[in-house]
């Protein structure tokens, strides 16, 4: 329950990210949509170079060290996006590589961090249960929040047109506000961490085994269950 209250917090304030960066990219910076994409194209390939070498870190230090240490990276880098919105960081190239490149490395740790933890939390008895009442919730989360997010972005450009000055370098539009809003939400979902537990290390090899070999044998028994009582016309 404590997994699912964080993921589902956590998830709830970075799925307005999806919906924000490419319009704050292409109306509020102006950025051709080449370099967007090409900005894309870099954060995956760092998120999956990261990816390759989280696991054998993971059995070194365990789950929660690496979730802390990707939330931290998480939070520098939204921060990053709420300061270069407000107009605090130039707007340059090699500052948004910076900020990219800074959040690529801290999600993809967080996520096979989350899910290691999760299966070792879950009891070995209805485990495909637990797994997916935890993935469910996060899908739910994932897939619905964008939307009320892309509301609450058309409001704040209805409500805040042109902006309020704060400091002399820094003025709140509906960009900044929204960054500065899930850069709070995310930092409050960092409690909710903390009170997860890591009962046993569990290593990449078992995570891997169990994702990749016993629970698919799981799902195919399972369906193939009803077969075994099926009789051939004839009695064969």
């Amino acid at each position: 329950f404590r997994y699912v209250l964080f993921s589902v917090a956590f998830n709830f304030f970075i799925s307005a990210l999806g919906v924000i960066w490419v319009p704050f990219l292409k109306d509020g910076l102006r950025i051709s949509q080449s370099l967007i994409l090409g900005i894309s194209s870099y954060s995956f390939i760092i998120c999956a170079g990261v990816s390759l070498i989280t696991g054998p870190v993971a059995d070194r230090t365990g789950s929660r060290p690496l979730m802390a240490f990707a939330s931290a990276l998480i939070l520098i880098a939204q921060s990053g996006w709420m300061l270069l919105s407000a107009g605090v960081l130039p707007n340059h190239v090699s500052t948004l590589f910076m900020i990219v490149t800074i959040g690529s490395i801290g999600y993809p740790i967080l996520g096979l961090a989350s899910t290691r933890l999760l299966m070792g939390l879950i009891p070995d008895k209805g485990r495909s249960h637990f797994f997916a009442i935890a993935s469910v919730a996060i899908s739910l989360t994932l897939g619905l929040m964008p939307i009320a997010w892309g509301f609450i972005l058309d409001r704040l450009g209805g409500l805040i047109k042109e902006g309020i000055a704060f400091l002399p370098n820094w003025t709140w539009n509906h960009y900044s506000l929204l960054y500065a809003i899930v850069l709070a939400g995310t930092l409050a979902s960092q409690f909710l961490r903390h009170r997860l537990d890591e009962p046993r290390a569990m290593s990449t090899e078992e995570f891997l085994r169990i994702i990749l070999i016993q629970s698919p044998l799981r799902l195919i028994a399972r369906v193939l269950s009803p077969l075994r009582n099926f009789q051939m016309p004839g009695g064969g």
